[in-house]
């Protein structure tokens, strides 16, 4: 899941570079950045203050934050000695719900 996200970030941000929403050096900074970068976009994409506007901008605001916790979770599990257990059933099914939840704001306002 926090690669399948990773890839998703990586298509809005290739799609943002194309229209020079972004620079194109974002895509080589690690997933932090890249991430925090797409976030720091937002706003200026979703100027509008219609309600539709607000939501769209609000709902991409959650999908990325949603993004960099899920790269954190991923970095957890990716260590020899985890920080946290991974054993958790009700966690996994959030973050599965929370994944399918959130896409969608993440990806279609930026990737054609």
């Amino acid at each position: 899941m926090g690669v399948a996200y990773e890839v998703a970030v990586e298509s809005v941000i290739a799609a943002l570079v194309g229209r020079a929403a972004l620079p194109a050096a974002v895509q080589d900074q690690s997933a932090a950045r890249r991430i925090s970068a797409v976030r720091g976009v937002v706003e200026a994409i979703f100027a509008g203050r219609s309600p539709p506007e607000m939501e769209r901008r609000f709902a991409a605001l959650a999908a990325y934050d949603f993004a960099d916790a899920l790269r954190r979770r991923r970095n957890d599990a990716s260590h020899t000695t985890p920080r946290y257990g991974f054993g958790d059933q009700p966690e996994v099914e959030e973050l599965l719900v929370s994944a399918c939840r959130h896409l969608p704001a993440l990806w279609s306002p930026f990737v054609p």
